[in-house]
């Protein structure tokens, strides 16, 4: 593998790219900044023997462990950059000492006040709730239960699901699903999916796109019963779904990967990584480009683990 590492034009443009403009960077999100950065330097030194990429993934989980400690990260923000330290502690990119931060999260989600969620015209940041309980292995069941029922009444207490993006759609969507076969939240998470179903049918200028294809995909692979609630949604896919490069494709099918369960890939893919990174890498020098950028979206973040996963 490290051969193919050495060799790669590809991963070496995203990751020079990237050290040269990561110190500019000032999120700290997995999806959007120096987590999702910090998640491919430490698979990229993993991969390659390149140390200094490691050493600097090293320092931002320190610093966000200490902004974390000090109270510098509000808690909205906190779920989803949860889902990368949990990410990063599956793939022992860093030690499980910093599981004390998930039950530290888990704690506060506990004492959530889920009616906060009606008054904030903005859920996005919300939306990873249900996705960072999933992902937190180490909470205990009688807890998990506890922090599911949490995760429910808030997701009840949104204003609307209009203003939401795909990604953070699919991430309520797929929470609701992995939880539907818990007896006691089934007409809750009915109810819930119906609700974000209608969204499709009354808001004919919602958006779609391939992620939401790859979701929907898989759902209909595994015949899970749930998504007969989602009928407006198949049907506006089948109908209305954006068309995208094969690159971007490939790109999207890896963060749904990385974000929920190993996705159905349904069509032959000709990657031009190269092409994607040189349209980034264009962007940001004529400065038209959000400098906080990660896996989401075409970030490099995303292009490099992209084609990490393809060698």
């Amino acid at each position: 593998m490290k051969d193919n590492i050495s060799n790669s034009k590809e991963l070496f443009a995203v990751s020079n790219t990237l050290l040269l403009y990561y110190p500019a960077v000032t999120s700290y999100s997995f999806l959007e900044g120096k987590l999702g950065i910090s998640a491919f330097f430490y698979e990229f030194a993993k991969l390659s023997g390149q140390d200094q990429y490691k050493s600097m993934a090293d320092d931002t989980v320190r610093e966000l462990f200490v902004k974390f400690k000090t109270k510098k990260i509000a808690l909205f923000n906190l779920f989803e950059i949860g889902i990368g330290i949990s990410y990063l502690i599956n793939k022992r990119f860093i030690e499980p000492d910093f599981t004390s931060l998930l039950q530290e999260i888990d704690k506060m989600l506990s004492s959530f006040n889920p009616e906060i969620a009606k008054n904030i015209q903005d859920n996005s940041k919300l939306a990873w709730v249900g996705i960072f309980v999933l992902r937190n292995k180490e909470s205990i069941e009688t807890l998990k239960i506890s922090l599911i029922k949490k995760v429910l009444d808030i997701y009840e207490n949104f204003n609307g699901f209009y203003h939401l993006s795909t990604l953070e759609i699919n991430a309520i969507l797929y929470f609701l699903i992995a939880v539907s076969n818990i007896q006691q939240f089934k007409l809750r998470v009915s109810e819930l999916l119906k609700t974000i179903d209608n969204t499709f049918s009354t808001n004919h200028t919602k958006k779609l796109d391939y992620d939401y294809y790859i979701l929907m995909k898989f759902y209909e692979t595994h015949k899970n019963p749930t998504t007969e609630h989602l009928s407006n949604l198949r049907n506006s896919i089948l109908t209305n779904i954006d068309d995208c490069s094969d690159t971007d494709k490939f790109i999207k099918e890896n963060l749904h990967s990385l974000l929920f369960a190993p996705t159905i890939k349904t069509v032959q893919l000709k990657i031009d990584f190269i092409s994607a990174i040189q349209k980034v890498q264009s962007r940001i020098m004529d400065g038209s480009f959000a400098i906080n950028d990660g896996l989401a979206g075409n970030g490099l973040a995303g292009i490099g683990l992209a084609v990490l996963n393809s060698k």
